[in-house]
């Protein structure tokens, strides 16, 4: 018999269970904390949530197979009718979609853009003094313009300045007809 004090031998699966966790342990000791997130919920965006990507979708148009259609969303989970502020895009953010054509993780292909904000009447707060019923309507008392800009081997070439974003579907009294507005 052994002595009380004695340590009882430890079996080969034990431990290989015993250096797995050690590693494990050892592992996460090395790993660096990121910087940043594009989740609502994380500590770099969470304050910026204008700026927050959410998602990208990339496909094949089934009209054009030839091409890509790319897709992006930012300031997720926001309520569309959320007034009278409605959300919008950030006019001190840089929109990028970054696409990488070869496979090697870096872009081959930036497009980037800005919105600028105006407001129709300065002394009104709203977002709409009026129904909108046009994208030029002036009761869109807070429209937004955006530029496209692609940059490819170091070169930027404007795509298109001074563009309209559809406005915010406020709902029917707001944008009565929205699907002619967006479209």
């Amino acid at each position: 018999m052994g002595s009380p004090h004695s340590a009882s031998p430890i079996h080969a699966p034990g431990r290989a269970l015993l250096a797995l966790g050690l590693a494990g342990v050892l592992a996460l000791g090395l790993l660096v904390p990121a910087d940043a997130s594009s989740h609502r919920e994380a500590p770099m965006i969470a304050e910026d949530p204008a700026a927050d990507n959410t998602d990208l979708y990339a496909f094949v148009p089934p009209d054009d197979p030839d091409s890509v259609t790319l897709i992006a969303n930012w300031s997720g989970f926001q309520e569309p009718g959320g007034g009278p502020n409605y959300f919008k895009f950030g006019d001190d953010v840089l929109y990028e979609i970054n696409v990488d054509n070869d496979g090697d993780a870096v872009e081959d292909v930036t497009y980037q853009f800005r919105f600028s904000t105006t407001t129709v009447d300065p002394n009104s707060f709203l977002y709409a003094t009026g129904p909108i019923t046009s994208i030029e309507d002036t009761t869109w008392n807070r429209p937004q313009t955006y530029t496209i800009t692609k940059v490819e081997d170091g070169a930027s070439t404007a795509l298109g300045s001074g563009l309209l974003t559809p406005p915010s579907n406020a709902g029917p009294r707001s944008t009565p007809d929205y699907e002619s507005l967006a479209a």
